[in-house]
């Protein structure tokens, strides 16, 4: 009987779900599945090949901070989309939100492997500021096989638990850009250091 009242207290309390990362604990009964659309940074129009490659997000992972700008809450983001033509300027997703507010909203896209360092991690606790958190996610060289990491805010957020979409576009911005420098054929004096 007693193994009993074990499994069903088990079955009646609510799991934290996979999307959940970190910060404080929200049952499923208390967040809210919320679409945000983003916008990645345009191409410059003198550029000759605006690549699709260059607007790809694979992964985004979304930071709340309550209304004191301290972190409260990560998700993943799911069900990543592209919202209109080539070059895909425009995505969607769907992440699962505590209900309340005003949240200060950040996103940040392609950007898991720095937010999951283990000096990043120590830092991004229930209490920290916003800028600590941020000032902590670096990325000391990124591989141009990988997809740009990216990053956006919006402030003053309230999720109800039936909001189902998020009015605002955040913008996003590359964390960091691509050269591409040409030589002229012919050309054996030539060094580019960095």
């Amino acid at each position: 009987m007693a193994s009993l009242a074990v499994i069903l207290s088990t079955l009646f309390t609510s799991c934290i779900r996979d999307y959940y990362v970190g910060g404080a604990p929200v049952d499923d009964d208390e967040t809210a599945l919320v679409t945000l659309s983003l916008s990645v940074p345009e191409t410059p129009a003198t550029r000759a090949d605006a690549t699709v490659a260059e607007n790809a997000i694979e992964a985004i992972d979304v930071l709340l901070f309550n209304a004191s700008d301290k972190f409260y809450y990560r998700a993943h983001g799911t069900q990543i989309t592209n919202d209109g033509s080539t070059p895909y300027a425009t995505k969607k997703f769907g992440v699962r939100l505590p209900v309340g507010g005003p949240y200060n909203i950040v996103v940040l896209a392609n950007a898991r492997a720095a937010l999951t360092s283990l000096a990043v991690a120590t830092i991004v606790t229930s209490g920290s500021s916003r800028v600590d958190v941020l000032n902590a996610i670096t990325n000391d060289g990124v591989a141009l096989t990988t997809n740009f990491p990216m990053w956006g805010h919006v402030a003053s957020v309230t999720i109800a638990g039936n909001t189902s979409n998020i009015t605002s576009t955040i913008q996003l911005t590359r964390a960091v850009a691509r050269l591409d420098v040409s030589v002229k054929s012919g050309v054996s004096n030539f060094t580019l250091t960095g």
